[in-house]
């Protein structure tokens, strides 16, 4: 569960991106760096650039977000419980089913908050818009492919974490419940998902530990169509 968070709504999203690398500074020798890095790549951890914000700023009701290419070996080895920036770009899947909610299990050996339920969730890789990151992530996590699923834009507000700044797009998916739970059945263990009917959302949140609570219990309140 995130603690340290802060929510920044929006009417508009300016994005200004720039190809040149950003290093942040690493209070690491180097020999501290190399072990680390070889410690991640064992981990199969992705070894490759992401978008990272290194500054972002609210004009009127307009987000605006500054964004330049950075290593995420580099975002990891500065630490994700500091914030810092750069803070790498996020985005996050609402997958409404029928009258349900699409959430899985964080594998145990992923970076940051393993074991915690969470919607399927990925860090954006610099050369990758955020729209395809969306879709890319849930087939990776479900198994569930592109074509059966309508994207809708993303939510208008940010939430600010540490180490990341996360978007949040709510999806329809086409397939029927009881046929998604079977797929889903075979594709993951019974523990590691669950498609959460919302008038349940209070309830589980008494009893399961969830990465974003706060988004979770106000989804009745935002305008999702």
């Amino acid at each position: 569960m995130y603690k340290q968070i802060k929510i920044i709504n929006f009417k508009k999203l300016d994005f200004f991106i720039s190809k040149e690398i950003f290093t942040p500074f690493i209070n690491l020798s180097k020999q501290k760096k190399e072990k680390l890095k070889d410690l991640f790549i064992k981990k199969g951890m992705y070894d490759g650039d992401i978008l990272g914000c290194v500054n972002y700023k609210k004009k009127n009701k307009n987000l605006i977000l500054e964004c330049r290419k950075i290593k995420f070996f580099d975002k990891l080895m500065q630490g994700i419980d500091k914030d810092l920036f750069p803070k790498m770009i996020a985005v996050n899947a609402l997958i409404f089913v029928e009258d349900s909610l699409l959430l899985i299990k964080r594998p145990k050996g992923v970076y940051d908050q393993p074991g915690e339920w969470d919607f399927p969730a990925g860090i954006v890789p610099f050369s990758t818009s955020m729209e395809e990151r969306v879709f890319d992530r849930i087939e990776k996590d479900t198994g569930i492919k592109k074509n059966y699923l309508i994207l809708r834009e993303f939510l208008h507000f940010i939430v600010i974490l540490p180490h990341a700044i996360a978007f949040f797009y709510p999806i329809k998916c086409k397939i029927k419940k009881e046929l998604l739970n079977e797929f889903l059945k075979k594709r993951l263990k019974k523990e590691d998902f669950i498609l959460l009917p919302l008038k349940e959302i209070p309830l589980f949140l008494l009893s399961k530990k969830f990465v974003f609570p706060d988004i979770l219990k106000n989804l009745n309140k935002m305008s999702i169509n």
